[in-house]
C-alpha cells in the first residue's frame, strides 16, 4: 500500500487508466505482461508488486533450474498417471527452455551442471527403486529433454564430494543453476522496455467490478493504493 495520497500530477502522470493490471512482478507476472504486449502492443499494461523488489518465489528458489528428481517423479506417480507425469515434466522442461530463450543464459548465469540426489542408509529401499526405474525414465524423459542418459547413478563420485553418511548418488544431468537476482533484473528491464509500467510497494486486498472496469482496493483499509480502473 502507498502510505500517502497521490497528488493530481502523480495520478495524471503515473496512475492512469490501464487496459490490464497484472498482480505480482515475479516470473509469471512479468512474462504474462510481456506476452500480452506481444499479442497487442497497443495495450496499456501495468504490473502491481507488493514488495520493493519481486517478493515471491522467483528469487527464493536457491537458483535451482529443476524439472524433477527421481524420488520427486516417483512420488508424483502415486498421485497421477504416468502420462500425466510425463506431460508435467514436458511443461517444466519447455518452460525452462522458454525462460532461457527469453532472458539469455549469460544474463542469468545459467549453467547446466546437473543436480545430485543423495541417499543415506535409511534410503536404501528408495534408492533401489529409483535405480530400477532409471532405464525406463531415461527412455521416456530423455525423449523430452533430448538427453538419452538424463539420470545416472554416480556413487563413485562420493569421495570427491566428501559427504558423510551418504551411500549413493543419482545425477540428473540436464538440470542446472541460475542466478535468480540477475534473471529477475533482466526480466524487469525487458518488461519496462516494452512500455510496461511496474509499481512496487502496492498491496491489494480485493478487486471490485464496476461499469468502468476493475477497481483495486488497498490493504489495509485507510491507505491509498491505486486509483486506476482496468
Amino acid at each position: 500500500m502507498l502510505k500517502y495520497n497521490l497528488s493530481y500530477w502523480e495520478r495524471e502522470t503515473f496512475f492512469k487508466d490501464f487496459d490490464v493490471a497484472v498482480i505480482g512482478s515475479g516470473i509469471v507476472g512479468l512474462t504474462a505482461a510481456m506476452h500480452l504486449k506481444i499479442l497487442n502492443p497497443a495495450l496499456q499494461v501495468a504490473v502491481l508488486e507488493r514488495g520493493v523488489l519481486p517478493a515471491g518465489a522467483s528469487t527464493r528458489n536457491a537458483g535451482f533450474a529443476c524439472f524433477g528428481s527421481m524420488t520427486e517423479l516417483l512420488d508424483d506417480m502415486t498421485r497421477m498417471s504416468e502420462d500425466d507425469l510425463l506431460a508435467l515434466v514436458e511443461k517444466r522442461w519447455r518452460g525452462l527452455q522458454r525462460l532461457r530463450n527469453l532472458v539469455g543464459d549469460a544474463n542469468m548465469d545459467f549453467q547446466m551442471l546437473g543436480g545430485y540426489e543423495l541417499f543415506t542408509d535409511d534410503d536404501e529401499d528408495v534408492f533401489q527403486e529409483c535405480a530400477a526405474r532409471i532405464p525406463d525414465f531415461n527412455k521416456k524423459i530423455g525423449a523430452i529433454t533430448g538427453h538419452q542418459e538424463t539420470y545416472k547413478v554416480v556413487s563413485d563420485r562420493l569421495p570427491h564430494f566428501g559427504f558423510r553418511g551418504v551411500n549413493h548418488l543419482i545425477l540428473n544431468q540436464p538440470e542446472g543453476q541460475v542466478h535468480t537476482g540477475k534473471m529477475m533484473a533482466t526480466l524487469l528491464h525487458r518488461a519496462e522496455a516494452q512500455g510496461i509500467q511496474i509499481f512496487n510497494g502496492i498491496s491489494l486486498c480485493r478487486l471490485e467490478d464496476s461499469s468502468r472496469g476493475w477497481n483495486s482496493k488497498p490493504k489495509p483499509a485507510g491507505h491509498y493504493a491505486y486509483p486506476g480502473y482496468w
